[in-house]
Parts: structure tokens; sequence; C-alpha cells
């Protein structure tokens, strides 16, 4: 650190002056030449110093807290150095012979310095309260008395040893309380559960359910029940089962599962399944295992769970799905047998739009290729003509050469029109045609005219 620096940190400030430097101190300095510089060396007042460190509030309050820990009453640490504060930070500074004169205000190293006094204060504090708490619980708690571990708490209810304390308090009083509630369920199943009265024994249960003597009284309970659900066993049996009847057996079964008969029911039961499965086979092969639709329904009208249930209904949904096959495959040839027989483009049509999947869609859409490429002949073409001519003399003066404009407006290349429209013109009209998916007729219909309006 420069020597300007070591300056600065004890409170000096530079200032201009002569050729010669001096050091302006509380006591006589001895001036000393400089080098080069022409300056003097003042002390800054120790007020601007601590103003400089911006302590913040909670700052100031560490320093007030400090200063009462160590002795040098700051007040309240309430972050504001008024005139009892500073009286403090006077004290301190004489204390300990700090460097300049006791001012109440402090800078870096003071702050510093009083932390770390303040610091081993705490320590020290800390320490003694360790051995003062260790010197009692020795004196008190470690005997394990309840009045004693009692006593350590009240003056050191946070100490060292509070938390073994209060487990220690918590162990007596629970083994105190045990000892009381074993006393007193002793003395409930003498006067209850101890004759061994169903009475008594539910009474006992009923206030001590998991008590001392608990297990006893379920195993008494147990042999009380199991003589009267005896009898009652043997009764139901002797009402439904002993007859041996089917219905009679399950029906006792469904009551005692676990009875006393259960075995011999169900023993009797499977000797009746063993009867039913032989008849169940005989039907089948009687009916439903030649596999005709008659035979299986026969088979599942009297079995509907029966040992070929499943294979019965397996079957059927074979016949039926060859019978729905069957229905769609004559459905498939009518249709297209009646498309042929009328042999328009609308017929062919329609017979795709029913059977898109049909057996006869390729030969559908090829006859529908043919007849949309077929010149005009005969009375077609007559036609043709008579329906351009109707539609063109509903229309207003020159749609004809709007038609022609339309044309030509798509991309097309027809001809001129003089009257009538030219071989590039119905060249155009078929060209356009075939594009919408019309028969290429090469003349104006309504709809194809409809399609060629002009712009508006």
């Amino acid at each position: 650190m420069t020597r300007k620096a070591i300056l600065a940190s004890l409170g000096f400030v530079i200032a201009a002056g002569p050729s010669v430097g001096a050091v302006s101190t509380p006591g006589p300095v001895v001036a000393a030449p400089l080098q080069t510089e022409h300056r003097v060396f003042t002390q800054r007042p120790a007020k601007l110093i601590e103003r400089d460190l911006h302590l913040s509030s909670a700052q100031r309050r560490a320093i007030q807290a400090n200063l009462n820990l160590l002795g040098f009453n700051a007040g309240a640490a309430d972050g504001v150095f008024g005139s009892r504060t500073r009286g403090a930070i006077a004290a301190w500074q004489r204390s300990w012979g700090g460097t300049g004169a006791s001012t109440g205000y402090l800078n870096q190293r003071q702050v510093q310095r009083l932390e770390a006094q303040a610091r081993s204060e705490r320590e020290r504090r800390d320490n003694e309260t360790r051995r003062a708490d260790e010197r009692f619980w020795q004196a008190t708690g470690a005997s394990g008395r309840l009045a004693d571990l009692r006593r350590y708490l009240s003056r050191y209810p946070s100490g060292i040893h509070a938390a073994e304390a209060r487990r220690m308090i918590r162990r007596i009083e629970a083994e105190d309380d045990r000892t009381e509630e074993a006393r007193r369920d002793h003395a409930y199943w003498r006067e209850t559960g101890a004759d061994g009265t169903e009475d008594g024994l539910r009474r006992y249960l009923r206030i001590y359910p998991n008590g001392l003597h608990a297990a006893e009284a379920r195993e008494a309970l147990r042999r009380i029940e199991g003589g009267q659900d005896a009898r009652r066993d043997h009764a139901f049996w002797r009402e439904t089962g002993a007859d041996g009847s089917e219905a009679g057996l399950r029906r006792y079964l469904r009551h005692y599962p676990d009875g006393l008969h259960a075995d011999e029911a169900r023993r009797a039961l499977q000797r009746y399944e063993r009867e039913e499965a032989r008849r169940d086979n005989a039907f089948w092969r009687e009916t439903g295992a030649g596999g005709t639709e008659e035979g299986l329904r026969r088979y599942l009208r009297r079995y509907p769970d029966g040992l070929h249930a499943d294979e019965a209904r397996r079957a059927l949904r074979r016949i039926e799905d060859d019978r729905d096959r069957a229905d769609r495959e004559r459905q498939d040839r009518e249709a297209w047998r009646a498309a042929q027989s009328r042999d328009t483009i609308v017929a062919y049509q329609s017979y795709l739009s029913h059977f898109p999947r049909g057996r006869f869609i390729a030969e559908a859409r090829a006859r529908i290729t043919a007849l949309l490429n077929r010149p005009l002949v005969g009375e077609e073409l007559a036609n043709a003509r008579r329906i351009e001519a109707e539609y063109l003399a509903g229309q207003m003066p020159g749609r004809a050469r709007e038609i022609v404009a339309a044309l030509r407006r798509l991309g097309y290349a027809p001809g001129r029109y003089d009257g009538d429209f030219d071989a590039k013109t119905r060249d155009a009209i078929r060209a356009l045609q075939r594009k919408l998916g019309k028969r290429p007729t090469g003349f104006v219909d309504p709809w194809l005219g409809a399609q060629l309006q002009p712009e508006r």
C-alpha cells in the first residue's frame, strides 16, 4: 500500500501547499520534505469519514447492538445515532486508546474492530452459558427423576439437554399411564369377561378392543359362536341340501360356502354337472355338430351357455357372413346388368356410387370413358345442335361472342365467330368439356354456358 493510501485510511487528506509537505495530527509532528509534490497532509473531520462509509440502517443497528453487548450504553438499537450512541462510541474509543481523539464517530477500521470485539464477547458468553447449562444438567436432569427434569427445563427451556429432558419426561409419563391403564383393564375384565358369559365378553371388548385380555375374550366368543353356528348349519342343511336336489345344494352353498356340509354339497353338484355335460354333448351331436344353421340354433336355444355354445356362435357367424357376401355379390351383378342394359354415362356412374368396391368397377369406368369420347352421330348430333341453338336464342345478342372470348380467356384457342362456331371453336369447347368431366360434344348447352359467363 502506498504512503498516500495509508494516510487516507487514517483520516488524512492531501491539500495543495508549498514545496514542503507537513502532516497535521493532534500532537506535534515533525515536518519532512517530500520528493517533488508541492502538497501538505491535513486530517479530515471524523464526521465526514464516517459519512463516507455510507452505513445502512442494518449496519447502524448492528453497531448499536455491539456497543450494548460490550457494556457501552448506546440505547435502543434503532439505527439512529443520537447523543447516547455518540457517547457510547466515544467511551468505547477511550477504552482501548484508539488513534486520535475519542470523537464519537467511526472509521472503517474501527467498525471492523468493534465487530471483532463483539464477536469475541458473544463467543465468551455463549461458552459460559453452555458451561452453566451443563453444570445445571449434571446437578438436576441427569438424575432422570421427573422433578429434576422439570426443574432443568424451567431454567433452560431451550438448553443443550432440553430435547433429551422432554423425551425422558414423555417416557416417564407414558409408563405411568400404561401402569394405570393396565390396572383399570384387569379390574374391568374381572367385572365382565372373567366369568366367560357371552354378554360379559362382548362388554369387555367394547371398552377394551385391544386390551390385555382381548385375545382371550375373542377366543372364548369363537367357541360360543361356533356351537351356535353349527346348530344353524345343520338345520339349514336339513332344509335345503339334504334332499340332494341341485337347487337345494346350490342354495345351501350360497349361505354356507365353508359350512359343515359344504364338501358333501360340492361333490353332489359335481355329479350333477358330469351328468349335465353328458347330456350337453349328446344334444350337440344330435343338432349342432352337423353345422347346419337350424341345428346350431336348436342347440343354442337349449344350451345358451353350454359346452359348445361358443363354437355354435362362431359357426352361425360364418354362415351369416357367407349369406351376406352372396347377397352383396348378387346385388352387384344385378346392378351391373341394369347399367349395361341402359348403357349410359349416368347409369354407369350410378353403379359406381352404389358399389364403389364392386366386381365391375373397372369395366364401368372404361365404359364411361368410351361413352365420353364417342363422337356424336345421327339423332344425338341433331339433338346437341338443337339444344345449343335454343340456348343461344334465349340469351342476349352477342352471347356467342362472349362464349368465344371466355374460352380465349381460359387459355383455349377458339377461332373467329362469324355467325357460327368454327372448327377451332368446337375443338376448344371439347377440350373444356373434357377438363370438366363432361362428354366432349363440341356444343354449348345451358350448363356449359353457365360456366362461361363473361367477366363483370
